[in-house]
């Protein structure tokens, strides 16, 4: 409640707006595996945060939620940041313990307490803007592409499909005799289903999946019949 009280606030000095993007002026890093992960929407903020308050410092751990998002920092002198959960991958992915970090924010009256709307890692140079959370969790996409591999899960079974592009395709495995032949190494796909899409990477839930837009093959759930995003109607009684 009293972030939301401090974002009407902003929002009517003309400093915040709603969405929520990481800004950079140079590639993201590369992953693990040596790819980098899909770029944010370069969309410029309407309201600057640097006209917040400025404070510096070096991160000593991440502060976490009941839940295990990372909340909050830690900084060596004692400071508490305040940071929201739906940018809890983001926070892992650019800032670590050690780090540098400019942030601009709300401090608190009388406690080394402050309200992050911007963190910048001082060494690359990126910075974390906050513009409040994504209205809903998937975007329903049409897409395509072509095939790396088939993805397994823990007991071997084909539970899903990585694409040439580090795209991730995830369906039920017991589907997987149904997409048996859409499976083999560049076989190109045309997909359809929700898409997240993070600075971690990139991954649908596939509702249809064929070799053409003409031969798309349902997933079927158990209880759900073809994925469609919502239950059948009941039987009549």
């Amino acid at each position: 409640m009293m972030r939301n009280i401090i974002i009407k606030n902003l929002f009517a000095m003309g400093i915040v707006a709603f969405s929520t993007h990481v800004f950079s002026q140079n590639p993201p890093p590369q992953s693990p595996t040596g790819t980098a992960p899909p770029a944010p929407p370069r969309v410029a903020p309407m309201y600057n945060p640097e006209q917040l308050p400025v404070y510096s410092g070096t991160i000593q751990q991440y502060l976490l939620s009941p839940k295990g998002d990372i909340d909050g920092l830690f900084m060596n002198d004692g400071t508490e940041i305040k940071t929201p959960p739906h940018l809890s991958s983001v926070v892992a992915y650019f800032v670590h313990p050690s780090d540098k970090v400019t942030i601009h924010g709300l401090k608190a009256m009388n406690l080394p307490l402050i309200e992050a709307f911007s963190i910048t890692n001082e060494a690359t140079g990126k910075t974390i803007t906050d513009f409040g959370p994504k209205k809903g969790r998937f975007n329903y996409i049409e897409t395509e592409g072509e095939v790396r591999t088939a993805l397994h899960g823990p007991q071997g079974e084909i539970n899903g499909i990585l694409l040439q592009d580090g795209t991730i395709l995830h369906f039920p495995p017991p589907e997987s005799y149904r997409f048996s032949e859409l499976t083999h190494q560049g076989q190109h796909l045309f997909i359809e289903g929700n898409e997240t899409n993070n600075v971690l990477g990139r991954v649908i839930e596939v509702n249809r999946m064929g070799i053409s837009k003409d031969q798309l093959i349902s997933v079927e759930r158990p209880g759900l019949g073809p994925r469609s995003g919502k239950r059948p109607p009941p039987p009549p009684r």
